[in-house]
């Protein structure tokens, strides 16, 4: 495992099942995996930088990820971020750094986002106060989505750093190519009683009764068997596009595109100021 993702496997019968893997020199956690009864919990955990995606966290997350694929018999897997926020998009002083760099976050984020959606148990993501840009588009590829009414969803506005390209799949098939091509041509974002009305969530809640839902649909999961609904999910990610990696890689690559040439614009504007 990464130096970042701290993992809790709790066994009633086992006094030490809270245990650490390979500790962070910084003893910080950007990743937190809590594992209870056939329901993995993930937690985003840099709450200070309301839960930005920087390189360190995509590497620990898709290592997360990763763990959850060769766990055997999960029936669930809830997303959420520690704090009053989601995700708050990418980092972006991680991917303003070069274009070398930029090209790579993007690259990295298109293909967690990719894992997420394939992962085989159903998926639950926990949205509360923001999900912009990159947070948007992880919590577009759940099969679930939980949020409240004075929830921030979307896309900055077109002058933003990233490409909204990324998102496209994932909304197009929550929404539909009408609803989705107007949403991101214009820009901007929703609170969640829009989000819900447009079908980009699929369940809105009071702030207090998040966690409480997400956990009552995993518990709905765990009376079925995990291999069916696995089964059943990989068909349904063929049917619906999630599993078509070129479309998926011509998203990714118009988007690392156009971020490199705005850090390339950016760098050159720096050099001539």
């Amino acid at each position: 495992m990464a130096d970042h993702i701290r993992i809790f496997l709790e066994d009633s019968s086992d006094p030490a099942s809270e245990f650490q893997v390979c500790y962070s020199a910084d003893m910080t956690d950007l990743v937190l995996l809590d594992i209870h009864d056939r329901v993995a919990t993930v937690t985003l955990n840099r709450p200070e930088q309301r839960n930005a995606l920087s390189q360190a966290l995509m590497n620990d997350l898709e290592e997360t990820f990763s763990k959850l694929v060769q766990t055997d018999d999960l029936c669930a897997v809830i997303l959420q971020g520690a704090g009053p926020v989601f995700c708050a998009g990418i980092d972006l002083e991680d991917i303003s750094r070069d274009q070398e760099q930029a090209v790579h976050m993007v690259q990295q984020l298109g293909l967690l986002i990719r894992h997420f959606r394939r992962l085989p148990p159903p998926t639950i993501v926990v949205v509360q106060g923001t999900a912009i840009g990159a947070g948007c588009a992880l919590m577009l590829a759940a099969d679930f989505i939980i949020t409240h009414s004075d929830v921030n969803i979307g896309y900055p506005p077109r002058s933003s750093l990233l490409s909204p390209a990324i998102i496209a799949p994932w909304l197009t098939q929550r929404i539909g190519p009408s609803q989705a091509r107007a949403q991101l041509l214009f820009g901007g974002s929703v609170n969640g009683q829009e989000a819900f009305g447009r079908g980009m969530i699929t369940h809105l809640v009071e702030t207090d009764r998040l966690q409480k839902t997400a956990d009552e649909l995993a518990d709905q999961f765990r009376q079925g068997s995990s291999t069916m609904t696995a089964q059943l999910k990989y068909l349904l990610n063929e049917l619906d596009g999630s599993m078509d990696d070129e479309a998926l890689d011509m998203a990714m690559k118009r988007s690392a595109e156009s971020v490199a040439q705005r850090v390339s614009t950016a760098d050159s504007g720096e050099r001539d100021s």
